[in-house]
């Protein structure tokens, strides 16, 4: 492939070392030509790499321009690739007018560009935000600030990502631990533990956080040592602090360093405290060279860890849980080597040079064939999104990975009422779900339409949104979209008109249909729907499993011991329903009986908080409530270290059968009753039969009926693969 890149040439820091590494290490694979629109350092240092370089600096912008058309019309390259704000702007000219595919790495954030001069901002600044616009492809320097330009508008389809690569290949040129240590008058033990920093010493790197963990850990752990490389605003109150804390003969500060390997190469552990960051390059740096890393919860850090695998990460000014890991790690030299031995051979797969190469050839090739792409692509993804609701998130974020296993570049776009929210979280396109006029936009150069899954067919909430629902189904059909009903449930619809309505337009407008209960199945046939072929599968998101990584994020923010045992309640407001004194002593008796503290979780939050309140008012055992809205994973997470789920919402119950957790279900829907028939789990009450006795005998029934309906959830579980395999088929 032939590359030309485009750059300023008076780039410094991270973006120079990126734009050099990166385009000599293509230049092992590809024809690669840097344009360099400055003489100076940055052109002499490409050229030392051996990049082909050329220096365009005349007094008159329309000669440089004039020069970059002659070098673009005999290089004649496949893409043009621009790196800051002067590169864009002449980006846009080969765009222009000779029609080339441009693309732009942003290195930084440049909404804060140019903040120490006015005039320079409001200029450059604004002509560089212009052609970000324009440019078609962007990519980013970290995943994360990926999803902040997405969430600010840009193109997720057209938005990718890449990490700066490390030389693995290059020996680590240090010296001894000894030597190095003796250097800074430190004392040498070789049983020590050597924890490390390489930061400037202000606020945004909270050395103060690492030095209370440092400080904890220590008690438990005297071979620790700190190590603090850097200076700052802060060194003085940092140096107070230890003295504070008491270990100012275990921490020492040895400023500025220019020896990187030897620093990285004398500690077992480096460390990075940050509030923020984008990615932490030091971390890379310090794995090369044989240390573990410990990471706050910032930037890129989790991209590199996988915690209590290839490092630890805990979250920002949380010093208990670094202390934790800390004094852990220390303890258990076995694990050090282990950890030291798979993070490496983590970071050498995925963030060497070969790798980030790798990445962008990827990179490159998907942006050509978007470039020269034609014709209908992609998919529509329509629901109740946007509401808060952690089970119809569950259903679009099973529906979006399903897309991807199916076809990593897809373009995907989900109709969501919090569009703007949702693009960055799911890194999707999104729309506002009654804007009409974009949904007809999309759906004309879209090739599938997906509706659902949960409950859309149905009257009991309103016949408005039955009918929009309907008309969706309708419209994407008549402008030439492939239409499936996915995963979904269906009614109950009540009115006449709207049975006949909703029979007549899923009979002609829709191609396939997957169901997630018999129920469903039986409420089409009963709306005489012949035509589409019906398919009975199971909830997308009976497959979704805890991830570790989760597990203990919501404990740890609402303040509930992890090592607990928990009876998880899941209830809503429904009509007249109001046993609340019922439920609350069904709770004392899992607390008396089987040792199970009740957790009640508004699964739409706030909406489900003051039913669980006034429950509360009535319970004679110790509780809790969550308090805050938490993302689908870490919700599963939680219910999934439940010991039994007591729910009237339907995804609670999907969750904990997935997980293995024994459910009670509370049912004021068919849909609820529905799941409970599949997994063959008798632990199921109508709202008008909830009794003391009626719920203490289900609870008891839930752990009696385990193994059962374990094998059940199984069969649910492959009976789901249905739905990938009609998406697969309707799309090829």
């Amino acid at each position: 492939m032939k590359v030309m890149h485009l750059a300023g040439g008076g780039d410094i820091g991270g973006a120079k070392t990126h734009i050099i590494s990166l385009a000599s290490e293509l230049s092992r694979t590809n024809q690669v030509k840097l344009i360099s629109f400055r003489y100076g350092e940055f052109a002499k240092s490409a050229k030392e790499a051996g990049i082909d370089v050329v220096e365009i600096k005349h007094r008159f912008l329309p000669h440089d321009i004039k020069q970059l058309y002659e070098i673009y019309d005999e290089f004649k390259p496949d893409i043009v690739h621009c790196h800051g704000a002067k590169a864009n702007l002449m980006g846009l000219f080969l765009k222009k007018h000779r029609n080339a595919c441009v693309t732009t790495t942003m290195h930084s954030d440049y909404r804060k560009d140019y903040m120490h001069n006015i005039f320079k901002q409001i200029t450059l600044g604004t002509f560089n935000t212009f052609a970000l616009k324009i440019i078609r492809y962007h990519i980013a320097v970290t995943e994360e600030f990926a999803r902040t330009l997405i969430g600010r508008g840009y193109l997720a389809y057209n938005m990718f990502s890449i990490y700066n690569g490390i030389d693995f290949e290059k020996p680590v040129s240090a010296v001894s631990r000894k030597s190095y240590l003796e250097s800074y008058d430190i004392p040498y033990d070789k049983d020590d533990v050597i924890v490390g920093i390489a930061a400037r010493l202000t606020k945004v790197k909270d050395v103060q956080t690492l030095i209370r963990g440092f400080a904890e850990a220590y008690k438990k752990a005297p071979s620790l040592r700190l190590m603090i490389a850097g200076e700052g605003e802060d060194k003085k109150s940092l140096i107070n602090l230890c003295e504070t804390l008491g270990v100012s003969q275990r921490v020492h500060f040895i400023g500025w360093i220019t020896d990187v390997d030897s620093f990285f190469s004398s500690i077992d552990i480096d460390v990075i405290s940050s509030l923020s960051e984008t990615f932490p390059y030091s971390l890379t740096e310090g794995i090369r060279a044989g240390a573990i890393p410990i990471s706050s919860n910032v930037g890129g850090a989790s991209s590199l860890i996988e915690n209590n695998v290839t490092g630890y990460i805990f979250e920002p000014k949380d010093h208990v849980t670094l202390a934790q890991y800390l004094a852990e790690i220390a303890a258990d030299r076995e694990k050090r080597e282990q950890m030291q031995k798979a993070v490496y051979a983590h970071t050498k797969a995925n963030f060497s040079l070969e790798a980030m190469r790798q990445r962008q050839e990827k990179i490159y090739t998907l942006i050509r064939k978007r470039f020269n792409e034609t014709g209908r692509n992609g998919v529509i993804i329509c629901g109740a999104y946007g509401k808060g609701n952690a089970g119809d998130d569950a259903i679009k974020y099973t529906t979006i990975e399903k897309m991807r296993e199916i076809d990593d570049d897809m373009n995907i776009c989900v109709m969501t009422l919090r569009p703007k929210k949702e693009r960055a979280i799911d890194r999707v396109q999104t729309m506002y779900t009654f804007n009409v006029l974009k949904l007809l936009r999309e759906l004309k150069r879209s090739k599938l339409f997906v509706s659902g899954g949960g409950s859309l067919i149905q009257d009991v909430t309103s016949s408005r949104s039955l009918y929009f629902y309907l008309f969706t189904l309708y419209l994407a059909k008549k402008l030439g979209c492939k239409v499936i009903m996915f995963g979904c449930g269906i009614g109950p619809v009540s009115r006449p008109i709207n049975r006949w309505l909703s029979g007549k337009v899923i009979d002609r407008y829709v191609d396939v249909i997957t169901v997630r209960d018999n129920v469903s199945k039986e409420e089409l046939q009963s709306l005489e729907v012949k035509k589409p072929a019906i398919f009975l599968s199971s909830d997308p998101a009976i497959n979704l499993m805890a991830r570790e990584d989760d597990t203990r994020k919501i404990f740890v923010s609402e303040n509930i011991p992890y090592s607990g045992r928990y009876l998880c309640v899941a209830l809503r407001s429904w009509k007249d329903f109001s046993r609340y004194s019922d439920i609350a002593a069904a709770c004392k008796y899992a607390y008396d009986r089987y040792g199970l503290t009740p957790v009640f979780l508004p699964m739409e939050y706030p909406k489900d908080l003051s039913i669980s309140e006034k429950v509360q008012e009535y319970m004679q055992t110790p509780c809790y409530i969550l308090h805050k809205r938490y993302p689908t994973n870490q919700t599963i997470a939680f219910i999934s270290k439940m010991d039994l789920v007591i729910a009237m919402r339907l995804h609670a119950l999907i969750f904990a059968a997935a997980n293995y957790v024994p459910v009670v279900g509370l049912s004021y829907d068919m849909k609820v009753t529905g799941f409970m028939e599949c997994i063959e789990n008798p632990a199921c009450l109508e709202l008008d039969d909830v009794t003391e006795d009626a719920l203490k005998n289900a609870i008891d029934q839930s752990f009696d009926k385990y193994d059962s309906v374990r094998k059940a959830t199984d069969v649910m579980k492959k009976q789901e693969a249905v739905n990938k395999q009609q998406l697969t088929l309707l799309l090829k």
